[in-house]
Parts: structure tokens; C-alpha cells; sequence
């Protein structure tokens, strides 16, 4: 019996295998998507893992928003002496303008660039190495220049090719960063702890400690993140000095992380990223489900002779159910095997794009694990996707050989698909069998899921969410279809017979609206989504926005400051100096806080650094929700006076929540060395958007009188006097960072964009399958609407006239399914938008027009394409055969 069933599966592939291309195809794109994602994500852990300690530049970092105390200081020094390595690392934003180089300068190079500055020392790093071109050791490379620079003193410095490209330079010239002139002694490859900024202010500039001391921007209050590497004995434990760490360095608020758990942020995102694009790969293969059952119901109605007269030969309906299993199982391993090809092919080809978000290279490599994941998905769907319509075969008489003339059409009608959701549920609460390989197929889609999600709670609530769209799908299918059959019919004989035909048995309109319209779905609904990100970002910033942010003002500095912007047309109304002191929150209500003891989502609340301000009035894009501002006579009186020591203290709405605080709380805050504790008076909203200066925290007046302060300002300047105003702030006042903000929404969108781009070409795969549903369609009834052309022309039609039936049929279909798909876009992506990402969310009139027309012409296209050369056998030939 295993033999006739292998020969006879064998037979039937070959002899009709130009019938399964679409199954094929259909496979091998899902695949392809599945194995695509899985290969990056694999290729990027075993990347992390592997070099894990160089990512990090050592065995343990500890970062600080602030210089370590002296006490930190002793205590990682005396770590030297058992066998730990300790270097120190500073890094900061500032402005780095050209100074002299031979030849005439472009324009664009006397504009100053926001750089990222890092001050190293020379046996940095303790793990993994510095790639410089050319090659040199870094100790030349950051070391005290000759006088042939042309500067007093004069640093080396390697920079990232992208500086070089702004100042149109070349290595060997000289820049200016602060008050040091800085030599580009090579171009910076790569470092190894630069991978977890997908996001960054500029390109990298390496210098000495010399060197950013001669700079002269480390000045109190200023913005520089500290970090200490750490690289331990091999014979030492890492968890018993971390746990040391923390008990020694627990009031500095630092950030102790392992080469084990580094860039947990990396990691996490770049997990959630190949989950969900997984997601949208086994969409694909879903929908190419949907197809491949359209292919082997099809190719049963063609079949259903041949299965009669086996059945008269003895063969029961298992055994030929059997047959076209083992069948599907070979064109399954075939597309299976394709759709790895296309999977390493895709993956080879967006392996630059990953390295782009994540800043390290990607190396090519194989992962067995995905090619067998691939091959078993590929597997599973398809067998799913064909229970359902073999499970017909039981139906198909023997005695069919003998009444063939229309029994075949009215058998393959009524058994082998339902023609409505309710013939559905009714076929199977009517035979337990068909219940049975319901209940198969759906634990088969929730299994390849949970596989694919690796989590049961996403894995579950996809695949729920997967049957209610295909659901949604076919109602609204059926719903559009009835509803234009009830439309008054327009006299004209072709556009009539087409919107009929939409109905008419065995038709596969539902299944092709739905295939087409989830693929449609998922672009759609992706591009909605990008399109209010980057409106959040862009469209809805105010026209007064502003269009700089200042950071690092020192006090004596503000009066020349303000006097700078009065010259280059900035008046008052258009900017704002707020004074600012950094702090670490250390307590609430007398308690330290305990980041350890809360969720995840809390304790970036409780740990982060809070730049405290005071003021007297509410900011404007403010509102009290709970509590009240302080009162003008609270507002007014000094530190100084009787009420010395109770401070007042307003908190963002959100940031109270998450650090459990209310009204009457008392939060005590570290201000460089000093406590400071303070009242909450009120609880605030905060228009986040308006980019004007927003803080979480706002004191009452005097609170601050006597911290530290520096300025924040930000400015409104006309954009021919931006480059002006930033090469005065570069020659005056140094220290003083200025933030374009357009230049940093670009990257935020930027960002944005190619993680939209990886998900949108992965519904590019969705949408493909869909069209291969329509050309599947088209195949399947190849044969019935070559019959109905010829009857159509022996009763006068012309050849004109059949082919825009035809053509008008797959145009509405195709518009249909468009309207659907948009429709459940814009209701996915309002979710997304306004629910999760919780931002404004707008209706993109060009997106739904765009996506209605390119879905309805393609129906149009396939429908003229695939009926095209039904029209060239003569009517009479075709009439005799049936």
C-alpha cells in the first residue's frame, strides 16, 4: 500500500506539476520571510554573545551622569591591587569647527558640527581592539602633535568618516573642539563599546585626557557621562565584585553592567524587532495557506473523474486522501527548500541595514537552527492548508464514472469548499471528522505561532488575532459582494455578467478578497503607523518651535550669551534661559529607594538623573491636575527667610506615577554632593511636543539658590542666521553645545524609517502571496472560463466583449479587497498609534488612495493577463470536449 501510495503521488506531481508553481511559490515566499528574520536575529545574539566583552570594551563597566566621589575613587583604585584593571573613561557633546587647512574651504565647512567627544586613556580598551585607517597604535594616534600644525597645542585625534565628509577634509587636518585644536591623526573604523546607539548626536571624536583638559569644556555642572572599565583576573569571580560594586558605589547612583548582561536595551529591541517581523513572515506563509488550498481544491474538481474510477478499482478514501497528502508534503519540502535559497538571499542582502541599527558588523554565518525552523513551518501550513478540502474526497461517488456530465461541477460545488462562514461552522458541527481537522488546523496555527513568538501569551493572542482577521475578512468580503449584487445593475452586458460572476460557485472571490486584503492590511497599516510617527515628529511642532537647544551656559556666560542671540535677530518672545542643576533622586518619604524591589518600568524613574529647575510661574504647554502652583507670596520670598528648608516641589504626571508618589510626598534629591528634600506641591501634564524646555521636576523659588547652576536655553533663529550664530557660539563660547533640533528628528525618523522599511518589505511578501491567491483563482477556474468564453462567443459575444467580463470581475475584486484591507488598516493602525504608542493619530488620504488604486489595478492587470489567452481556442473544439 506505501508503494501505490508513493508511486501514485509521485505520478500525479509529475505529470501535472505546472498546476503547483503557485503552491510552490507560495511556500517558498513565507519561508522565505520566516527563515529571513530568524537568520538576522540568530546571526545578531551569537554576535553579542561571542564578542560580549568586546562590545563592552571589558569585563564590567560602571557609568555615572556624574564624577565619582572620592570615596568611589579610593575604592576602585585599591581594586588594583588585586590584579583589577581600572581606566577611566569621560564622554560629552560639543561643537567642533575646521580651523586651518591648505586649499580653499567650501561653505559647509565653516559650519560647525555637533560631535560626540570621547576622552580615553591609552590602554583603553582593556577588551577587544580600536580599528583606525590608517592602522597605528592609539597612543601615536591621541599623542601631543608636532608644532607643524600650527598650533601652540596640538592633540591627535581619530574621527568618524562622516566629520571628514561635513568639513570636506582630509586626514592631517585641524579642528577645533573647545579651546583644544585637535589633529585628525585617522579616520575611527570602529570601537569596541559603540554598538548600543542606534541614535547619536554626531560622529565620534577620539582625544586623550590631555586633551580634554586643554578643551577646557569640563566646567561645573557640565553634561559628561563617566565610565569605568573594569577587566578582572581570570581566576576572579565577576559576580562577587559586582555585588561589591554595588554595596560600595550604591549611593552613586551608577549603572553596573557585565559583559553578560550588556546592552540589555540591544537586546531586548532587536528580540522584540525579529519577533514581530517573524510575525509578519508567518502572516505570509498563512496567507500562502490560503492559497495552496485554493490550488488543491482546484486541481480535486479537475481530478474528481480520476478519483471515481480509483475508487471503482478498489482504493478507499483513505487511501487516496493519503495520496494527495504525501503530494502536498513533497511540493511542501520543494517551496520549503526554495524558500531557504530565498530566506539566506534576503538575508545576505539587509545584513547592511542591521549593521546600520545596530552599529557593529553582522558576519555572515549559518544557522542550522533557522534552516530547520524554515523547513518545519513550510511543512506544517501546507499539510494544514489541505485537510480541509481533501476531506472532500469521502464525497466523490464511483459511480461518477458513469453520470459525468455536469455531477462533476455540482459535486465539487457542494463538497469540496463552503460557500459562506455559516456552510462552514454547519459542515463542521454536522461530521466529526471535518471538526477534527478544524480543531488540527487550529492547534497547528497556534503551535506555529507560539513557535515563532516564542512567548504563549503573544503567540496565543497573534494567532486569535489572526482567525478574528481572516473572520472580519470573509464577512466583509461576503458583505461587499451581496451588497453590490443588490446595487441596480447597469445595462451594460459586461460589467452585469462580471459583478454576477463575483458570486457565482467555486469563484474563490471570498478567499481572494481576503488573501489580497490582509497583505493589503499589514502595508497599509504599516505605512499609516510611520506616517503619524513622523507627523508626531514633524507636522504637528509648532511654526514657533524652537529651533536650537543650549546646554553647559555657565552663569557669567548668560549676559554674552542673550547678547549673541540680540545680534543675530533673535528677540525677546523667540528664546528662553532656564537655570538648571543636575540630581539623583535618593529618596521618597525618608526611604531610600530601592530600584531592585520595583518593575521594570519603574526603575528608569528611580534611577535616571533629574535636571532640576526652579521657577515662580507655570511653564506655558503645563497644566495642574492634582494640587496647586505655589502662591505669588511662596514664589516670592527667599531662601534666607524663616521658612528655611521646606521646599516645593511639582512632578509629571506619569513620573509620579511610576515612582508611586502623590500630594504631601516628600522626595529627597542629591544636588551634587548636597541633599535637598522637597514637597510635592502639585502633579502636572506636560505638552512634550511643544520642544520647548520641560522638566519632570520643577522646585519651588529659592529651592536652588545656593546649588551650582548652569543654563538651558532654547531659541527660535531664522534660518539664514543659524550657521552665523553657531560659528560665533564656537569662537566665544566654546563650552556651550548648541542642538539643532531638526538635525535630531531626522535621525529619530530616520531610525523610524528603516525599521518601517524592514517591516514593510516583509508585507511586500504578505501582499505577493495574496496575488499569488488571484492567480491561483485564475488557474483553478482556467478550465470553466474557457467553456464560458466559448459559450459566450457561439451566442455573439465578441472577443472584446468577454474580455473586459473578465477583466471588470478582477478589477472589483481586486478594488474590494483594497477596501477592506484599508479599512482594517486604518482601524490597526489607530490601535497601534493611539493606543500603544499613545501619539495623534491622522488619516493619510494619499496612503488609502494610493493602496485602493495600485490594489484595484492589479486586479485589473492579473484578471486581463490571466483570461487573455483563454480566448484563442475555437468554441467549437472547447464545447466538444466538455
Amino acid at each position: 500500500m506505501a508503494s501505490f501510495v508513493w508511486k501514485m503521488a509521485v505520478r500525479e506531481c509529475r505529470a501535472h506539476w505546472s498546476r503547483f508553481v503557485f503552491f510552490l511559490v507560495s511556500v517558498a515566499m513565507g519561508v522565505g520571510a520566516v527563515v529571513a528574520v530568524d537568520q538576522l536575529a540568530d546571526t545578531v545574539a551569537q554576535a553579542i554573545h561571542h564578542d560580549a566583552k568586546s562590545f563592552l570594551g571589558g569585563d564590567i563597566a560602571v557609568t555615572l551622569s556624574h564624577p565619582l566621589q572620592p570615596a568611589g575613587r579610593r575604592f576602585l583604585a585599591s581594586l588594583n591591587a588585586h590584579g583589577v584593571k581600572v581606566i577611566h573613561v569621560r564622554e560629552l557633546v560639543a561643537m567642533a569647527t575646521l580651523g586651518k587647512r591648505a586649499g580653499p574651504i567650501e561653505a559647509i565647512a565653516h559650519q560647525p558640527r555637533l560631535v560626540e567627544v570621547k576622552a580615553v586613556p591609552e590602554d583603553y580598551p582593556l577588551i577587544g581592539t580600536i580599528v583606525a585607517s590608517p592602522a597605528q597604535s592609539l597612543q601615536r594616534a591621541l599623542a601631543r602633535q608636532s608644532p607643524e600644525c600650527g598650533e601652540a597645542l596640538c592633540f591627535g585625534a581619530l574621527v568618524e568618516e562622516s566629520l571628514l565628509y561635513h568639513f570636506q577634509a582630509e586626514v592631517g587636518a585641524i579642528i577645533m573642539v573647545g579651546q583644544a585644536a585637535l589633529k585628525i591623526t585617522g579616520v575611527l573604523v570602529r570601537e569596541p563599546d559603540r554598538m548600543a546607539t542606534a541614535f547619536r548626536l554626531g560622529p565620534r571624536v577620539l582625544i586623550s585626557h590631555e586633551a580634554l583638559r586643554a578643551s577646557a569644556l569640563v566646567r561645573p555642572g557640565s553634561r559628561i557621562r563617566e565610565k569605568y572599565l573594569l577587566r578582572i583576573p581570570p581566576d576572579s569571580s565577576v559576580y562577587s565584585l559586582v555585588r561589591e560594586l554595588r554595596t560600595r558605589l550604591a549611593a552613586e547612583g551608577a549603572r553596573i553592567v557585565t559583559y553578560q548582561n550588556a546592552h540589555p536595551r540591544i537586546r531586548r529591541f532587536l528580540d522584540q524587532l525579529a519577533t514581530y517581523l517573524g510575525l509578519i513572515g508567518l502572516t505570509s506563509l498563512v496567507i500562502g495557506g490560503i492559497g495552496i488550498t485554493c490550488t488543491i481544491h482546484g486541481h480535486l474538481t479537475r481530478k474528481m473523474l480520476d478519483i471515481a474510477i480509483l475508487k471503482t478499482l478498489g482504493a478507499d478514501s483513505g487511501t487516496i486522501i493519503l495520496i494527495f497528502v504525501l503530494l502536498s508534503a513533497l511540493i511542501g519540502a520543494a517551496g520549503s527548500a526554495v524558500g531557504l535559497g530565498v530566506g539566506m538571499g534576503i538575508y545576505a542582502g539587509v545584513s547592511g541595514l542591521l549593521e546600520e541599527i545596530v552599529s557593529f558588523p553582522v558576519p555572515f554565518t549559518i544557522s542550522w537552527s533557522s534552516l530547520g525552523k524554515g523547513m518545519a513551518i513550510g511543512l506544517l501550513c501546507p499539510l494544514a492548508s489541505v485537510l480541509w478540502p481533501l476531506l472532500a474526497v469521502r464525497s466523490i461517488p464511483p459511480a461518477l464514472v458513469l453520470r459525468r456530465s455536469i455531477e462533476c461541477s455540482n459535486v465539487g460545488d457542494r463538497s469540496l469548499l463552503p460557500r459562506s462562514i455559516g456552510g462552514w461552522f454547519s459542515m463542521m458541527l454536522a461530521d466529526r471528522r471535518r471538526f477534527l481537522v478544524s480543531a488540527i488546523i487550529g492547534i497547528t496555527l497556534v503551535g506555529l505561532n507560539l513557535w515563532q513568538a516564542s512567548d504563549w501569551m503573544l503567540g496565543i493572542s497573534f494567532a486569535v488575532a489572526m482567525v478574528a482577521a481572516l473572520g472580519i475578512f470573509a464577512l466583509l468580503a461576503t458583505g461587499l459582494v451581496k451588497g453590490i449584487l443588490r446595487l441596480p445593475m447597469p445595462r451594460s452586458f459586461a460589467i452585469r455578467n462580471a459583478l454576477h460572476n463575483l458570486a457565482r460557485p467555486g469563484s474563490y472571490t471570498t478567499g481572494t478578497i481576503v488573501a489580497i486584503g490582509i497583505g493589503v492590511m499589514t502595508m497599509t497599516g504599516m505605512m499609516f503607523s510611520q506616517h503619524a510617527l513622523v507627523a508626531a515628529f514633524i507636522d504637528h511642532i509648532p511654526t514657533t518651535a524652537p529651533t536650537f537647544f543650549f546646554i553647559d551656559i555657565q552663569p557669567d556666560q548668560r549676559e554674552q550669551f542673550e547678547r549673541m542671540l540680540s545680534d543675530h535677530d533673535v528677540v525677546d518672545g523667540q528664546f528662553q534661559v532656564t537655570p538648571v542643576v543636575r540630581s539623583r533622586l535618593v529618596a521618597i518619604n525618608g526611604r531610600p529607594i530601592d530600584p531592585e524591589s520595583r518593575e521594570k518600568r519603574d526603575r528608569w524613574y528611580l534611577t535616571r538623573e533629574y535636571v532640576l529647575t526652579a521657577l515662580a510661574e507655570l511653564p506655558e504647554g503645563n497644566a495642574i491636575v492634582q494640587g496647586r502652583w505655589w502662591d505669588k507670596e511662596l514664589a516670592t520670598r527667599s531662601v534666607d527667610s524663616v521658612h528655611l528648608g521646606r521646599h516645593f516641589v511639582s512632578v509629571e504626571e506619569k513620573a509620579a506615577k511610576h515612582l508611586g508618589v502623590t500630594i504631601g510626598d516628600r522626595l529627597t534629591f542629591d544636588v551634587q554632593g548636597i541633599s535637598l528634600s522637597a514637597t510635592v506641591a502639585s502633579l502636572r501634564t506636560v505638552d512634550w511636543g511643544s520642544l520647548n524646555t520641560n522638566f519632570f521636576m520643577i522646585l519651588s523659588p529659592g529651592s536652588l539658590a545656593k546649588a551650582p547652576m548652569t543654563y538651558l536655553a532654547t531659541a527660535y533663529v531664522a534660518p539664514e542666521q543659524q550657521a552665523s550664530l553657531q560659528r560665533a557660539l564656537v569662537m566665544a563660547l566654546p563650552n556651550v553645545t548648541a542642538i539643532k533640533i531638526g538635525d535630531v528628528l531626522q535621525q529619530v525618523i530616520g531610525l523610524i524609517r528603516r525599521i518601517a522599511w524592514a517591516a514593510e518589505g516583509l508585507a511586500v511578501f504578505c501582499l505577493l502571496n495574496g496575488v499569488l491567491v488571484m492567480v491561483t483563482a485564475l488557474s483553478s477556474t482556467r478550465y470553466r472560463r474557457m467553456v464560458e468564453a466559448a459559450v459566450l462567443k457561439v451566442l455573439g459575444a465578441a472577443r472584446g466583449t468577454v474580455l473586459r467580463i473578465f477583466a471588470i470581475e478582477f478589477f472589483v475584486m481586486g478594488a474590494l479587497a483594497g477596501l477592506a484591507g484599508i479599512g482594517m488598516a486604518t482601524g490597526l493602525s489607530w490601535i497601534v498609534v493611539r493606543v500603544f504608542l499613545d501619539i495623534p493619530w491622522t488619516f493619510s488620504t494619499t496612503i488609502a488612495a494610493l493602496a485602493f488604486a495600485l490594489t484595484a489595478c492589479l486586479g485589473l492587470v492579473l484578471g486581463f493577463l490571466g483570461t487573455f489567452r483563454l480566448l484563442a481556442p475555437p468554441p467549437l473544439r472547447v464545447l466538444r470536449e466538455e
